[in-house]
C-alpha cells in the first residue's frame, strides 16, 4: 500500500495519529478502514483486478494545449487528444 502526492500527509495523519501509531498490524488495519475524501476523489484501499490493497483513485495525464491543461488520459477521463509536437 502506498500513497503519493496530495494523499500522503492526510493518510499519514489519519493512520499514525488517529488510529494507533506505527505498529505494522495497526497500520494495515487503519489503511484498510480508511475512507478519505480528497481533491482527486475518494481514497480507499481494496483488492481489485488481481491486486491487493490498492487505491482506486484514477490518475490522469494532463497536457498543456494552447496554454490550458487538457486531460489526455486515460481514455475514460480524457477531455482531448494527445498532440505530438512537430519538429
Amino acid at each position: 500500500m502506498t500513497a503519493r502526492g496530495p494523499h500522503t500527509v492526510p493518510l499519514s495523519l489519519e493512520v499514525f495519529i488517529g488510529r494507533g501509531g506505527a505498529d505494522p498490524g495497526k497500520v494495515r488495519a487503519a489503511l484498510s478502514a480508511t475512507k478519505l475524501n480528497s481533491a482527486l476523489g475518494p481514497v480507499t484501499f481494496r483488492s481489485y483486478a488481481g491486486d491487493q490493497n490498492q487505491n482506486s483513485v484514477v490518475g490522469v495525464t494532463p497536457q498543456v494545449q494552447n496554454g490550458r491543461f487538457v486531460t489526455v488520459g486515460p481514455a475514460s477521463a480524457a477531455t482531448g487528444k494527445v498532440i505530438i509536437p512537430r519538429k
